[in-house]
Protein backbone atom coordinates (compact mmCIF):
# COMPACT_ATOMS: atom_id res chain seq x y z
CA UNK A 1 0.00 0.00 0.00
CA UNK A 2 1.24 3.51 -1.01
CA UNK A 3 0.15 6.42 0.66
CA UNK A 4 0.80 9.74 -1.80
CA UNK A 5 0.66 12.92 0.27
CA UNK A 6 0.61 15.41 -2.86
CA UNK A 7 0.91 19.08 -2.57
CA UNK A 8 -1.90 20.62 -0.60
CA UNK A 9 -3.06 24.63 -0.34
CA UNK A 10 -5.29 26.56 1.48
CA UNK A 11 -8.50 28.66 -0.59
CA UNK A 12 -7.89 32.38 -0.84
CA UNK A 13 -10.56 34.12 -2.15
CA UNK A 14 -13.56 31.23 -2.42
CA UNK A 15 -13.95 29.40 -5.28
CA UNK A 16 -15.67 26.10 -5.29
CA UNK A 17 -12.96 25.17 -8.42
CA UNK A 18 -10.07 25.86 -6.26
CA UNK A 19 -7.24 23.54 -7.69
CA UNK A 20 -4.02 23.35 -5.72
CA UNK A 21 -1.86 21.05 -7.74
CA UNK A 22 -0.66 22.55 -10.94
CA UNK A 23 -0.64 19.66 -13.10
CA UNK A 24 -3.97 19.11 -12.05
CA UNK A 25 -5.00 20.06 -15.04
CA UNK A 26 -8.56 18.51 -15.58
CA UNK A 27 -9.76 19.44 -11.60
CA UNK A 28 -10.01 15.85 -10.79
CA UNK A 29 -8.80 17.17 -7.01
CA UNK A 30 -10.56 20.34 -6.84
CA UNK A 31 -12.08 21.87 -3.70
CA UNK A 32 -15.43 21.15 -4.44
CA UNK A 33 -14.45 17.20 -5.79
CA UNK A 34 -12.96 16.25 -2.20
CA UNK A 35 -15.87 14.20 -1.01
CA UNK A 36 -15.88 12.35 -3.89
CA UNK A 37 -12.23 11.39 -4.16
CA UNK A 38 -12.09 10.46 -0.13
CA UNK A 39 -14.88 8.00 -1.21
CA UNK A 40 -12.99 6.73 -4.52
CA UNK A 41 -9.78 6.46 -1.81
CA UNK A 42 -11.62 4.61 0.22
CA UNK A 43 -12.77 2.24 -3.07
CA UNK A 44 -8.82 1.87 -3.50
CA UNK A 45 -7.94 1.31 0.51
CA UNK A 46 -11.12 -1.33 0.29
CA UNK A 47 -9.10 -3.29 -2.69
CA UNK A 48 -5.43 -2.77 -0.81
CA UNK A 49 -7.09 -4.98 2.36
CA UNK A 50 -9.49 -7.21 0.20
CA UNK A 51 -6.88 -10.30 1.89
CA UNK A 52 -8.35 -9.20 5.29
CA UNK A 53 -11.47 -7.80 4.38
CA UNK A 54 -13.47 -9.04 1.53
CA UNK A 55 -13.83 -5.88 -1.34
CA UNK A 56 -17.50 -7.17 -1.80
CA UNK A 57 -18.57 -6.35 1.80
CA UNK A 58 -16.12 -3.15 2.47
CA UNK A 59 -17.65 -1.10 -0.71
CA UNK A 60 -21.18 -2.33 0.13
CA UNK A 61 -20.74 -0.18 3.53
CA UNK A 62 -19.28 2.32 1.88
CA UNK A 63 -22.02 3.25 -0.83
CA UNK A 64 -24.16 2.30 1.81
CA UNK A 65 -22.96 4.85 5.14
CA UNK A 66 -20.09 7.58 3.38
CA UNK A 67 -22.52 9.73 1.53
CA UNK A 68 -24.46 9.97 5.17
CA UNK A 69 -21.46 10.07 7.48
CA UNK A 70 -20.11 13.00 5.52
CA UNK A 71 -23.06 15.38 5.46
CA UNK A 72 -23.67 14.80 8.91
CA UNK A 73 -20.66 15.48 10.00
CA UNK A 74 -19.72 18.22 7.04
CA UNK A 75 -22.84 20.32 8.58
CA UNK A 76 -22.01 19.96 12.07
CA UNK A 77 -18.30 21.22 11.52
CA UNK A 78 -20.62 24.33 9.53
CA UNK A 79 -22.65 25.14 12.72
CA UNK A 80 -19.31 25.18 14.70
CA UNK A 81 -17.76 27.16 12.57
CA UNK A 82 -21.07 29.61 12.52
CA UNK A 83 -21.53 29.48 16.61
CA UNK A 84 -24.62 27.71 16.03
CA UNK A 85 -24.16 25.31 18.90
CA UNK A 86 -26.97 25.86 21.57
CA UNK A 87 -30.48 25.00 19.65
CA UNK A 88 -31.05 23.39 16.22
CA UNK A 89 -33.50 24.87 13.24
CA UNK A 90 -35.16 23.16 10.46
CA UNK A 91 -33.58 26.22 7.86
CA UNK A 92 -29.85 25.46 9.18
CA UNK A 93 -29.15 23.32 6.29
CA UNK A 94 -29.84 26.55 3.74
CA UNK A 95 -28.40 28.97 5.72
CA UNK A 96 -25.40 26.91 5.02
CA UNK A 97 -25.92 26.80 1.64
CA UNK A 98 -27.00 30.24 1.03
CA UNK A 99 -23.66 31.05 3.15
CA UNK A 100 -22.05 28.97 0.38
CA UNK A 101 -23.35 30.28 -2.72
CA UNK A 102 -22.54 33.93 -1.31
CA UNK A 103 -19.26 33.11 -0.85
CA UNK A 104 -18.94 31.67 -4.43
CA UNK A 105 -20.86 34.42 -6.33
CA UNK A 106 -18.37 36.96 -3.95
CA UNK A 107 -15.39 35.27 -3.80
CA UNK A 108 -15.04 36.31 -0.28
CA UNK A 109 -11.40 35.33 1.38
CA UNK A 110 -12.78 32.44 3.32
CA UNK A 111 -10.62 32.03 6.25
CA UNK A 112 -11.07 35.97 6.82
CA UNK A 113 -14.82 35.25 6.54
CA UNK A 114 -15.85 32.93 8.71
CA UNK A 115 -12.93 34.32 11.45
CA UNK A 116 -15.23 38.08 12.15
CA UNK A 117 -18.51 36.46 11.60
CA UNK A 118 -18.01 36.13 15.58
CA UNK A 119 -18.29 40.19 15.31
CA UNK A 120 -22.02 39.86 15.33
CA UNK A 121 -23.97 40.00 18.34
CA UNK A 122 -26.82 37.49 18.88
CA UNK A 123 -29.54 39.38 20.81
CA UNK A 124 -33.53 39.69 20.64
CA UNK A 125 -33.09 43.03 20.08
CA UNK A 126 -32.70 43.93 15.91
CA UNK A 127 -29.25 44.49 15.32
CA UNK A 128 -26.38 46.36 12.71
CA UNK A 129 -24.55 44.02 10.73
CA UNK A 130 -22.96 47.40 9.35
CA UNK A 131 -19.26 46.81 10.98
CA UNK A 132 -19.39 42.74 9.41
CA UNK A 133 -20.53 43.73 6.26
CA UNK A 134 -18.19 46.43 5.67
CA UNK A 135 -15.22 43.87 6.46
CA UNK A 136 -16.51 41.05 4.92
CA UNK A 137 -17.24 43.12 1.50
CA UNK A 138 -13.17 44.08 1.92
CA UNK A 139 -12.30 40.75 1.49
CA UNK A 140 -14.08 40.52 -1.92
CA UNK A 141 -11.53 40.30 -4.73
CA UNK A 142 -11.98 42.87 -8.01
CA UNK A 143 -13.91 41.82 -11.00
CA UNK A 144 -10.30 41.03 -12.48
CA UNK A 145 -8.84 38.46 -10.04
CA UNK A 146 -12.34 36.97 -9.92
CA UNK A 147 -12.15 36.71 -13.40
CA UNK A 148 -8.70 34.50 -12.70
CA UNK A 149 -10.79 31.75 -11.43
CA UNK A 150 -12.00 30.81 -14.72
CA UNK A 151 -8.87 28.73 -16.34
CA UNK A 152 -8.92 26.66 -19.44
CA UNK A 153 -8.23 23.16 -18.94
CA UNK A 154 -6.53 22.91 -22.26
CA UNK A 155 -3.00 24.72 -23.88
CA UNK A 156 -3.62 27.28 -26.13
CA UNK A 157 -2.90 25.65 -28.65
CA UNK A 158 -4.86 22.69 -28.53
CA UNK A 159 -7.79 25.02 -27.60
CA UNK A 160 -7.31 26.46 -30.75
CA UNK A 161 -7.20 23.52 -32.74
CA UNK A 162 -10.64 22.55 -31.70
CA UNK A 163 -11.86 25.10 -32.60
CA UNK A 164 -10.60 25.37 -35.65
CA UNK A 165 -11.82 21.34 -36.17
CA UNK A 166 -15.56 22.58 -34.96
CA UNK A 167 -15.53 24.87 -37.65
CA UNK A 168 -15.01 22.25 -40.01
CA UNK A 169 -17.75 20.29 -38.97
CA UNK A 170 -14.66 17.88 -37.88
CA UNK A 171 -14.82 18.03 -34.14
CA UNK A 172 -17.24 15.25 -33.24
CA UNK A 173 -15.76 13.13 -35.92
CA UNK A 174 -12.09 13.19 -34.75
CA UNK A 175 -12.84 13.27 -30.83
CA UNK A 176 -16.05 12.28 -30.18
CA UNK A 177 -18.60 13.20 -28.19
CA UNK A 178 -16.20 13.91 -25.08
CA UNK A 179 -14.07 16.28 -27.11
CA UNK A 180 -17.53 18.18 -28.19
CA UNK A 181 -18.58 18.48 -24.42
CA UNK A 182 -15.23 19.72 -23.36
CA UNK A 183 -14.86 22.54 -25.81
CA UNK A 184 -18.28 23.54 -24.88
CA UNK A 185 -17.47 23.64 -21.47
CA UNK A 186 -13.76 25.59 -22.73
CA UNK A 187 -16.03 28.28 -24.53
CA UNK A 188 -18.62 28.46 -21.40
CA UNK A 189 -15.04 29.20 -19.13
CA UNK A 190 -13.60 31.95 -21.79
CA UNK A 191 -17.11 33.72 -21.83
CA UNK A 192 -17.54 33.71 -18.04
CA UNK A 193 -14.09 35.11 -17.93
CA UNK A 194 -14.37 37.59 -20.54
CA UNK A 195 -17.61 39.02 -18.65
CA UNK A 196 -16.57 39.12 -15.28
CA UNK A 197 -13.42 40.99 -17.01
CA UNK A 198 -15.44 43.43 -18.11
CA UNK A 199 -17.31 44.39 -14.63
CA UNK A 200 -16.58 47.33 -12.99
CA UNK A 201 -15.26 47.90 -9.64
CA UNK A 202 -18.29 49.78 -8.38
CA UNK A 203 -20.41 47.07 -9.88
CA UNK A 204 -19.07 44.25 -7.91
CA UNK A 205 -19.29 46.35 -4.55
CA UNK A 206 -22.89 47.08 -5.38
CA UNK A 207 -23.07 43.40 -6.15
CA UNK A 208 -21.26 42.01 -3.04
CA UNK A 209 -22.15 44.27 -0.70
CA UNK A 210 -26.16 43.46 -1.73
CA UNK A 211 -25.49 39.59 -1.51
CA UNK A 212 -23.47 39.39 1.69
CA UNK A 213 -26.37 41.52 3.43
CA UNK A 214 -28.76 39.57 2.83
CA UNK A 215 -27.21 36.69 3.81
CA UNK A 216 -25.83 38.15 7.46
CA UNK A 217 -29.48 39.60 8.13
CA UNK A 218 -30.35 35.41 8.03
CA UNK A 219 -27.52 34.82 9.94
CA UNK A 220 -28.62 37.26 12.38
CA UNK A 221 -31.87 35.96 12.91
CA UNK A 222 -30.86 32.69 13.30
CA UNK A 223 -28.18 34.09 16.09
CA UNK A 224 -30.90 35.77 17.93
CA UNK A 225 -32.71 32.74 18.06
CA UNK A 226 -30.14 30.81 20.05
CA UNK A 227 -30.19 33.18 22.80
CA UNK A 228 -34.24 33.35 22.81
CA UNK A 229 -35.63 34.14 26.61
CA UNK A 230 -31.97 34.78 27.86
CA UNK A 231 -31.89 37.29 30.85
CA UNK A 232 -29.02 40.09 30.53
CA UNK A 233 -26.32 38.05 32.46
CA UNK A 234 -26.88 34.73 30.10
CA UNK A 235 -27.06 36.81 27.40
CA UNK A 236 -23.24 38.00 27.92
CA UNK A 237 -22.28 34.61 28.86
CA UNK A 238 -23.19 32.85 25.81
CA UNK A 239 -22.27 35.45 23.55
CA UNK A 240 -18.88 35.14 25.51
CA UNK A 241 -19.11 31.35 24.80
CA UNK A 242 -19.98 31.57 21.37
CA UNK A 243 -16.65 33.87 20.30
CA UNK A 244 -14.81 31.62 22.37
CA UNK A 245 -15.98 28.57 20.09
CA UNK A 246 -15.77 30.19 17.24
CA UNK A 247 -12.07 31.14 17.42
CA UNK A 248 -11.17 27.42 18.16
CA UNK A 249 -12.41 26.35 14.99
CA UNK A 250 -11.59 29.49 12.47
CA UNK A 251 -8.18 30.23 12.40
CA UNK A 252 -6.90 33.37 11.86
CA UNK A 253 -3.99 32.28 10.08
CA UNK A 254 -3.32 29.94 7.92
CA UNK A 255 -0.14 29.39 4.97
CA UNK A 256 -1.09 30.68 2.13
CA UNK A 257 1.01 30.15 -0.54
CA UNK A 258 2.53 33.98 -0.99
CA UNK A 259 3.30 33.29 2.60
CA UNK A 260 5.34 30.12 1.96
CA UNK A 261 6.97 31.94 -1.22
CA UNK A 262 8.27 34.83 1.13
CA UNK A 263 9.93 32.23 3.29
CA UNK A 264 11.29 30.33 0.60
CA UNK A 265 13.20 33.18 -0.78
CA UNK A 266 14.43 34.54 2.25
CA UNK A 267 15.62 30.76 3.23
CA UNK A 268 17.53 30.41 -0.33
CA UNK A 269 19.61 33.50 0.86
CA UNK A 270 20.27 31.75 4.14
CA UNK A 271 17.88 33.76 6.28
CA UNK A 272 15.78 31.71 8.45
CA UNK A 273 14.46 34.44 10.49
CA UNK A 274 11.03 34.70 8.89
CA UNK A 275 10.58 30.86 8.47
CA UNK A 276 11.20 30.70 12.00
CA UNK A 277 8.52 33.43 12.63
CA UNK A 278 5.53 31.65 10.39
CA UNK A 279 6.50 28.52 12.28
CA UNK A 280 5.47 29.93 15.29
CA UNK A 281 2.42 31.86 13.73
CA UNK A 282 1.14 28.78 12.16
CA UNK A 283 1.72 26.88 15.83
CA UNK A 284 -0.87 29.03 17.15
CA UNK A 285 -3.50 29.92 14.17
CA UNK A 286 -6.21 30.56 16.46
CA UNK A 287 -4.15 32.97 18.50
CA UNK A 288 -5.65 36.58 18.91
CA UNK A 289 -3.26 39.59 20.11
CA UNK A 290 -1.07 41.70 18.35
CA UNK A 291 2.30 38.64 18.53
CA UNK A 292 2.53 38.25 14.67
CA UNK A 293 0.47 41.49 13.68
CA UNK A 294 4.10 43.20 12.47
CA UNK A 295 3.89 39.67 9.72
CA UNK A 296 0.86 41.31 7.83
CA UNK A 297 -0.24 37.80 6.76
CA UNK A 298 -3.85 38.21 8.54
CA UNK A 299 -4.92 39.70 5.16
CA UNK A 300 -5.85 38.86 1.99
CA UNK A 301 -3.65 37.63 -0.75
CA UNK A 302 -1.63 40.39 -2.76
CA UNK A 303 -2.47 40.19 -6.54
CA UNK A 304 1.02 39.02 -7.74
CA UNK A 305 0.29 35.81 -5.82
CA UNK A 306 -2.88 34.93 -7.56
CA UNK A 307 -0.71 32.72 -10.22
CA UNK A 308 1.45 31.05 -7.46
CA UNK A 309 0.78 27.03 -7.93
CA UNK A 310 2.46 24.31 -7.06
CA UNK A 311 2.91 20.66 -8.02
CA UNK A 312 4.18 17.31 -6.85
CA UNK A 313 7.75 18.30 -7.84
CA UNK A 314 7.62 21.39 -5.75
Amino acid sequence: LTLDYGPFGFVDFYDPGFICNGSDKEGRYAFEKQPEICKWNLSKLAEAIDYALPKEESLKILEDVYDSVYTDYFHHKMMQKLGLNRTKDDDDKKLVESLLETLTSTGADMTNTFRNLNKLVASEKEEDCGAVLTYVVSQCPPPEEYASRFKSALPEGQLRAFIMLAQQGRLEALAGEAGVALLRKEMETLKLKEEWAKKSPEGKLKSDTEAWKAWLDKYQIRLNKEVAGLNEDELKAANTARVEAMNAVNPKYVLRNYIAQKVIEDAETGDYTLCNRVFEMLRKPFAEGEEFEDLDFGGTRPKWAAKLCVTCSS
